[in-house]
């Protein structure tokens, strides 16, 4: 009895994962080929090929190298197209290795693009309404004004005291020369005026 009962909870755990591997291989590729519903021959053709190429040939390469067989596929590649399970490896692993491989994939690969999608759609939206307030702003509050730069160089104090010290020199020169000319022109005046007192 106990035989019995085990073998119909086998069973049933190998039909509960068949019906799952159905529900997330159609999921997949619906979503591979971007369709709303696997319904026509075209369609269930594209839908196997790349679950064969992408899903359960990586599957059944990883099952076989782990029960030590790791060559069996290189052996017989037309194992590999229809599906022959390697030795030791049993179906329910198989679709379990299978949903485990789907899973990954729709996770990791479509919601992830899908969450990027969205995200760079809305961005594109927020800047585009970003730019679209900042165009009805008035000129005057997002212009830069325009502006001018000077470059000037400070001078040496001691070049002005040099400029104070020849400008000094300069007077007492002009003053020493005055001096001189009146000086030199004094016997000149006197001279005249006794001639004048001669000739008188």
């Amino acid at each position: 009895m106990g035989d019995h009962l085990a073998k119909y909870l086998y069973l049933e755990l190998y039909i509960i994962e068949c019906i799952r591997l159905e529900m997330v291989r159609n999921a997949w590729s619906t979503v591979k080929l971007n369709v709303m519903e696997i319904d026509t021959l075209k369609t269930f053709e594209d839908a196997f090929a790349s679950f064969r190429d992408e899903i359960r040939s990586p599957v059944l390469r990883q099952l076989a190298t782990a029960v030590g067989y790791s060559s069996f596929y290189n052996d017989f590649p037309a194992a590999l197209v229809t599906g022959k399970l390697a030795p030791d490896v049993t179906e329910y692993e198989c679709n379990h290795g299978l949903i485990m491989r789907i899973l990954v994939e729709l996770e990791g690969k479509f919601m992830m693009n899908d969450t990027l999608k969205r995200f760079k759609r809305e961005r594109t939206l927020v800047i585009s309404e970003r730019l679209r307030e900042e165009n009805s702003l008035p000129t005057d509050l997002w212009k830069k004004q325009l502006f001018t730069e000077n470059f000037s160089v400070l001078r040496p104090h001691i070049l002005d005291d040099f400029a104070k010290l020849l400008a000094n020199y300069e007077y007492k020169d002009e003053q020493a020369t005055l001096n001189s000319t009146v000086t030199s022109e004094e016997p000149g005046k006197r001279l005249s005026t006794m001639n004048l007192l001669f000739l008188a």
